[in-house]
């Protein structure tokens, strides 16, 4: 193998590496594809651990990137903060909340709670909605503001619109980078090719004025992200296969502020939106139990939050004609009940569901 052929490999992988994005449980990533709108990410989920997974978008620019949306990876009640098994009560004196690149974190009462959002977005916007929440006199109405916004379907059409129109002049100059990199390189390298220099001037050129398109565009997307803005300026302005993806990094994180199912209302198709709000709904639901008791108020707290997330989807599904109250029919004559989360069914009547913590079985009617 030549050193050429390695260096050529060595892009490859690079560019294979600006294609993947990693997302915590409980993230939903819509994955774009030509001609056929988005979809939900479900092959990618066997590719992580515990903490989150690693999810693909297309290697072909034309073809779509993803865009990553998830709830609130911390519990924000009227009450207080909770994050993981650290409960932060506002009630006990002065509480903030910052961000650190994809942490939140809520200090207060000697205690401190902690969880990492999939995207600096999604962390920024949850910091401020915990600091709104904190310094307000009604808590309970500040979070239910912070969540009706999360579900504002026309704001977050407006949002993707603007997103998409800032990227479209991006689009087109990360496609001739992309050109440039993976059809054009091979033939300049190849024996006997005196036109080298020619190419590496045009993938200069093409990268400049991606980097000023790039930071154009995210200032008007993210104004007040300047940290993580010279971040991305720097990757996709001197490495060139982010400067392929430079178009599929200004979209990734820009509809962070907003709830999955909201942003699925405008991405998905009919019947992939369905799928989705079903599978929302049911797991609100019927949660599973946690492995580790909480105290009586964050369990309290978990619940209430749960509550309103609930009327919220259940409101967009009724409002967008999605029935989430339909079953599937027994597939198995001799089962007796079936669970209503994963919708396994059982021979037994009684008892929890096998791969459900704390779900119980339904019997058949």
């Amino acid at each position: 193998m030549s050193d050429l052929t390695l260096l050529y490999l060595l892009l490859v992988a690079f560019y294979l590496s600006e294609c993947s994005l990693w997302a915590r449980h409980g993230a939903v990533v819509f994955v774009g594809a030509l001609g056929r709108g988005y979809r939900v990410d479900t092959l990618s989920r066997m590719l992580g651990n515990a903490n989150g997974r690693v999810v693909m978008a297309s290697a072909l620019p034309p073809l779509g990137g993803a865009v990553v949306t998830e709830p609130w990876p911390l519990i924000v009640a009227p009450g207080g903060v909770l994050g993981g098994e650290v409960w932060v009560p506002f009630g006990g004196g002065s509480v903030a909340a910052h961000h650190d690149g994809r942490a939140v974190w809520v200090v207060g009462t000697g205690r401190t709670a902690r969880a990492r959002a999939s995207t600096a977005q999604a962390a920024e916007s949850l910091a401020k909605v915990i600091a709104r929440v904190a310094s307000a006199t009604d808590r309970a109405q500040a979070v239910g503001q912070a969540l009706d916004h999360a579900f504002d379907v026309p704001h977050a059409e407006a949002r993707w619109k603007s997103a998409v129109s800032r990227k479209r002049t991006l689009t087109w100059l990360a496609h001739v980078v992309w050109i440039e990199l993976f059809i054009l390189a091979p033939f300049m390298f190849a024996p006997h090719s005196g036109t080298v220099l020619f190419w590496m001037l045009g993938v200069l050129v093409t990268m400049v004025a991606v980097a000023f398109t790039f930071q154009s565009a995210h200032r008007a997307l993210y104004a007040s992200s300047r940290g993580d803005r010279w971040m991305k300026l720097i990757e996709v302005g001197f490495f060139p296969p982010a400067a392929a993806r430079a178009h599929d990094v200004l979209l990734r994180e820009s509809m962070a502020e907003h709830h999955p199912l909201a942003v699925g209302a405008i991405l998905l198709e009919p019947g992939r939106f369905a799928k989705l709000a079903r599978r929302t709904v049911i797991e609100l639901r019927h949660p599973l139990r946690r492995e580790s008791p909480l105290s009586p108020e964050a369990a309290a707290a978990d619940a209430w939050l749960r509550a309103e997330i609930l009327a919220r989807a259940e409101k967009l599904c009724r409002t967008r004609d999605v029935d989430v109250e339909s079953t599937p029919a027994r597939s198995d004559p001799n089962s007796k009940a079936r669970c209503p989360r994963c919708d396994a069914e059982y021979a037994r009547a009684t008892g929890d569901c096998d791969d459900c913590p704390g779900v119980g079985v339904v019997p058949f009617v």
